[in-house]
């Protein structure tokens, strides 16, 4: 046995090459699991097709069609935002999809509550004309 312990280190290590409790090595960052992160890629296409998804979904908002299209550029977007460095068009891609659903609800909402009220009306033409010259006075009012 070494009487002096210069130079040993615990646990038949090398020396300067010693983990801490932590799981990190002295001097250094954190480590990341699997290794280094990997860099961001170039490119825009998923971005171009969030974008794209995102217009279709807009203009499409008074169907059902615009669901599918903005879940789809939302998913397109975020894995563009995610894993590539441009982010400006699937940023575009995900804000005009969250419109368009926002849209459909807004219209949905409006379509029923109108078609409630048409409902109490008799089959008089003359009470669907009142109905509708007070519902769009009310409208221009603001007390709808």
């Amino acid at each position: 046995m070494d009487q002096n312990n210069y130079g040993n280190t615990p646990y038949g290590g090398q020396p300067g090459n010693r983990q801490e409790d932590n799981g990190q090595q002295p001097g250094y960052g954190a480590q990341y699991y699997g290794g280094t992160p990997r860099p961001k890629k170039d490119g825009s296409s998923l971005g171009i097709a969030s974008l794209a998804f995102g217009v279709l979904a807009l203009i499409l908002f008074c169907t059902c069609l615009n669901i599918p299209l903005a879940i789809v550029s939302i998913v397109l977007g975020t894995i563009q935002i995610a894993g590539y460095k441009e982010k400006i068009l699937a940023t575009i891609g995900i804000v005009l999809s969250a419109a368009s659903l926002i849209l459909m609800i807004i219209a949905f909402l409006v379509f029923f509550n109108l078609s409630l009220d048409v409902g109490n009306i008799t089959n008089d033409p003359a009470s669907y004309e009142e109905y509708f010259e007070q519902y769009f006075n009310n409208l221009e009012d603001g007390s709808f």
